[in-house]
């Protein structure tokens, strides 16, 4: 389970309490050492040798026990304790350990502070781990619990030829604290050592990839042509580039690569006189990675190099750049220039420490030894007697390797807050007693619910997507997330488009995005174009149709999520040209149907007229003409409504086939790839966004629920083996055994259109990805399909992501902690009918399970609580709690049961009563108070409907 704060790198905590999985360093790993989408078939297990370089350092802790005359010490991990119990509830997971040996039970509490609503006191690079030991035996014992870490600071550089520094670790008292070691490095400059002279570039700054004179390129023979083209389907050129001969005149030859781990089909190698004396392979990441060879012992011969690349552009290719001679010493400024030069810190919290002087030890690199310093606490405890000990571990590496469009070496926002390690640790424990309490009561509120527990699980966890390296955020104020881990960069619109939950949970991060990339232009290093076009990728790509609908839809949301309407009145102009931009782009005659080429997240361009796609432009924009009206801008707010509506009329008139809605062909364009006749599960994404941000029914009902059930009976199956036998392209995120919802299926025949464009896009269509299904599976539940949501959600979290078998908390599609699998909170909104308009001061409820009975946490702009309803003979309560924060309100809705009527409504505040006006619509219920309330933390409001 990731244990890291919100956008500070990626740390595990394993079943067992074992700390694991260190992506904190900046290094991003080299070839072969991270996963993608081969995460799902083949998931990560700390306990496999070969998964060692999911990067692991010497930490740990430990528990020595002294009674009747003897004394016994375990490691708190599998390796020393017998009987070990995990319980993950992101943000916090609890382990318990007993073992026969000890007479003492230890209990771990560990999480990074994590509190909704208030992102700054979230983003600690932190964890908190707290022990809490009890003798369980009925005489006095003697207990010490030991913590211990390794200095890994230039734990990658340190790999790198002639590189050398000096580790430091300083073991101090901090007076009313407790105690600390903190874990810094230097540079170290030997007496001998030479001095660096200038890099040569062997190109002359032209990466090879780019139209170049200077690179001689031809082309492979046929023969290999052949079995690079079967290894992966879709090569268009195979390659080899060669430079001039140029004389070694440095000891070193490097240069950086990135995609392209094909043994045969994607290689840097280096000749001497026709002869290779050194070759490796592309590293296969998404970012550029160092590769070196060593020439020491040719200087002064001619040699050149030589790229052999299985295509030119496209998915599996190699990227090379910045390649140069260059000796292999480090100065001091480049070693603190590295990635993953920094600090990290070990605090022990003890009060009633004893003061004593601070001591260093040190440690030069190169050196097969690590630096490793303990802290220990030593405590008596009578029988039955428990005792906490608490310790904070904190790292600082300022410095990612994210490109941004710039050069690498984007500064993290704790960069800006934080000096280093052990000043984090200083601000965390100077705020920790409310950092502990808001982070645990937030996790008591959201599993005080009436909820499957299985449920609360799946819709929430995926929020520690946040705290992997999926997520960055910036020092200045700029988040990115990559699609998966290290996979596409910059905030994909098109993927990131599929959540809600950050404007809900953490607004800042999205309203960042809004206001410094997406409606910022191009030439102000944003991402608008001229037209109100948004590239779907910020500083490189062109425009998704989706994903440009999904910023308008994901704008409106932060608006209904904020106190007041500032959001959009600053960003008003903005959005109005994106969604022109859109409208001009797809639909230049108004008629609500988008035409021409439409990219989109399938990573292709489609073109006809595609439910999915024109009815997700026409919720944009019903979005777009609501945040018009609340500007007074009513005559933009009724052209779109106009195009909205006679978009929705072509669709539910001539896209819907009796039992689903469809594509139709553009006969212009006869080879665009598509679903066509097929049933695809993002045909109604549009819907439920609809309803995510209280737009309600933006197309037919009756044949969106028809749709759905067709879905449901042609795309889930409890087991994807039979289908996947027959469509066998495609990538595996549900295995045979495993039941899921498969993208696109062919109840009328059709399936040769999968033939058309790109076999590895087309193949998607065979594919049970996790943020499409939560897409149509929560609409499922907003739209009088409950039972067949829950089945789906039950069959991810108990099947596909049952522990036992995979990471519950890693969701892999294109790269690990996939960024759309955040929709799955989108389930929970859903299962409550939760609607919510800030700056109107408007909350309700619909609770779509267990009516009679329900009870649910929530999030509004400025509080989170809980909701609750009865149903009690003729009468039903409502009952709304502020846990945390404040709550202003001015109406209220709540739905009967089918044929309920209500005659009146009684309504207070902590027993104190309240005036409003009650109306009914249907099942709807309307409460419209005569005095608006601003409820603070601790109080209660209490409807009762009659």
């Amino acid at each position: 389970m990731p244990i890291g704060g919100l956008c500070s790198g990626q740390l595990y905590l394993g079943g067992d309490g074992k700390l694991w999985f260190w992506d904190i360093f900046n290094l991003n790993y080299r070839k072969f050492q991270i996963k993608g989408v081969d995460a799902y078939e083949f998931p990560y297990k700390r306990s496999h040798p070969e998964e060692a370089n999911a990067r692991m350092i010497e930490q740990g802790f430990s528990i020595k026990v002294q009674f009747n005359g003897k004394s016994v010490e375990k490691t708190l991990d599998c390796d020393g304790i017998k009987d070990i119990r995990f319980l993950g509830q992101y943000p916090l997971g609890e382990v318990w350990y007993q073992d026969p040996e000890l007479p003492v039970d230890v209990k771990l509490e560990a999480y990074s502070p994590f509190i909704p609503l208030e992102l700054k006191r979230s983003l600690y690079p932190a964890t908190v781990l707290t022990f809490k030991v009890k003798n369980s035996s009925d005489q006095e014992v003697e207990a010490e619990l030991s913590g211990w870490l390794e200095n890994a600071v230039l734990t990658g550089s340190r790999e790198l030829t002639g590189f050398s520094a000096s580790l430091q670790n300083d073991v101090s008292v901090i007076a009313g604290v407790g105690k600390r070691v903190h874990c810094s490095a230097e540079p170290r400059i030997a007496a001998s050592q030479p001095v660096r002279r200038k890099d040569i570039a062997v190109v002359k700054g032209e990466d090879y990839h780019k139209k170049s004179t200077y690179w001689t390129v031809t082309e492979i023979d046929a023969a290999t042509v052949a079995t690079l083209l079967t290894e992966l389907g879709d090569a268009k050129t195979v390659t080899k580039h060669a430079t001039p001969e140029f004389k070694i005149e440095r000891p070193l030859i490097s240069c950086t690569v990135r995609g392209g781990n094909h043994d045969e089909g994607t290689i840097v190698r280096i000749l001497v006189d026709g002869k290779v004396i050194a070759s490796e392979v592309g590293t296969g990441t998404l970012s550029y990675q160092l590769m070196e060879f060593d020439v020491s012992a040719y200087e002064g011969r001619q040699a050149t190099i030589e790229v052999i690349n299985l295509r030119l552009f496209g998915w599996g290719g190699m990227y090379i750049s910045d390649i140069k001679q260059r000796d292999n010493v480090y100065t001091p400024g480049m070693v603190r220039k590295m990635p993953d030069y920094g600090t990290m810190s070990l605090t022990l919290m003890d009060s009633d420490v004893i003061p004593e002087a601070a001591t260093s030890f040190k440690l030069d690199l190169p050196s097969e030894e690590s630096l490793v310093s303990t802290l220990s606490k030593s405590m008596k405890l009578a029988p039955q007697e428990e005792k906490t000990v608490t310790f904070i571990l904190t790292w600082h590496f300022p410095k990612t390797l994210v490109q941004r469009g710039k050069p690498y070496g984007v500064p993290r926002y704790y960069s800006k807050v934080f000096e280093d390690a052990s000043a984090v640790s200083d601000a965390l424990i100077a705020d920790f007693d409310e950092l502990d309490r808001l982070t645990k009561l937030w996790v008591d509120n959201w599993y005080n619910s009436t909820l499957p527990y299985w449920f609360l699980d799946r819709t929430f966890l995926n929020m520690s997507t946040l705290a992997t390296s999926t997520a960055n955020y910036f020092a200045d104020g700029i988040f990115m997330g990559w699609e998966g881990a290290y996979h596409s960069p910059g905030t994909t619109t098109h993927v990131w488009g599929y959540i809600q939950a950050i404007a809900m949970l953490f607004p800042e991060l999205e309203i960042s995005l809004r206001e410094k990339v997406d409606f910022k232009l191009i030439s102000e290093d944003g991402g608008m174009m001229e037209d109100g076009m948004i590239r779907f990728r910020w500083w490189h790509k062109g425009p998704a149709v989706d994903g440009q609908a999904g910023i308008i839809l994901r704008s409106y949301m932060i608006h209904r999520s904020a106190k007041d309407d500032s959001f959009l009145r600053r960003n008003y102009a903005g959005i109005k040209k994106a969604m022109q931009g859109l409208t001009e782009f797809g639909d230049a005659d108004h008629d609500g149907i988008l035409t021409g080429a439409q990219h989109n997240t399938l990573d292709a361009a489609w073109y006809g007229k595609i439910t999915w796609l024109s009815l997700h432009y026409t919720t944009a924009l019903r979005a777009a003409a609501e945040m018009a009206d609340e500007m007074g801008d009513h005559d933009y707010a009724s052209f779109c409504r106009t195009i909205a509506d006679k978009g929705r009329c072509y669709i539910e008139d001539h896209l819907f086939n009796g039992e689903y809605f469809f594509q139709e062909a553009d006969p212009d364009h006869p080879d665009s790839p598509g679903t066509y006749n097929g049933l695809e599960y993002s045909q109604l994404l549009g819907q439920s966004w609809a309803y995510q941000v209280g737009l309600g029914e933006v197309v037919d009902p009756d044949k969106a629920r028809t749709a759905l059930e067709s879905m449901w009976r042609y795309n889930f199956t409890t087991d994807v083996g039979p289908y996947r036998k027959k469509f066998e392209d495609g990538r595996w995120f549900a295995m045979p055994g495993e039941g899921g919802l498969i993208a696109c299926t062919w109840p009328y025949g059709g399936s040769d259109v999968l033939k058309k464009g790109a076999s590895t896009y087309a193949a998607y269509n065979n594919e049970c990805q996790n943020g499409y299904e939560y897409a149509a599976t929560s609409l499922m539940m907003w739209h009088g399909m409950p039972y067949h949501a829950l089945a789906h959600m039950w069959y991810m979290h108990n099947d596909r992501y049952h522990g036992a078998v995979r990471n519950p908390w890693c969701e892999v599609e294109w790269g690990m902690h996939y960024s759309r699998s955040m929709a799955s909170y989108g389930h929970f909104t859903a299962v409550s009918g939760f609607e919510y308009h800030g700056p109107k001061g408007h909350i309700g409820f619909a609770p779509q399970i267990t009516p009679e009975k329900f009870k649910s946490a929530f999030t509004s702009a400025e509080a989170w609580g809980s909701f609750e309803q009865r149903r009690q003979g003729n009468t039903q309560i409502e009952k709304i709690t502020v846990v945390h924060g404040t709550l202003q309100l001015k109406t209220l809705a709540f739905e009967l049961p089918e044929h309920g009527k209500t005659k009146g409504a009684t309504i207070t505040l902590d027993g104190e009563p309240l005036e409003g006006a009650m109306t009914q619509n249907e099942q709807q219920v309307l409460i419209k108070l005569n005095q608006p309330i601003r409820m603070k933390t601790g109080q209660s409001l209490k409807i009762e409907l009659r």
